[in-house]
């Protein structure tokens, strides 16, 4: 089971709460279709798999 906290912790990047997931979501066979794992626009960050 994965916990995701509500914020990330103070002094850490804004999305670092998420990482887990993603971490996950690599481990287990899928691939960013970037070059780089988070992506941040108008209405937050992002990560595509």
């Amino acid at each position: 089971m994965i916990k995701i906290e509500e914020y990330a912790p103070d002094g850490m990047p804004n999305y670092h709460h998420l990482q887990p997931i993603v971490d996950y979501l690599l481990k287990n066979g899928n691939e960013s279709c970037n070059s780089f794992l988070w992506g941040n626009n108008r209405t937050g960050y992002f990560f595509v798999i």
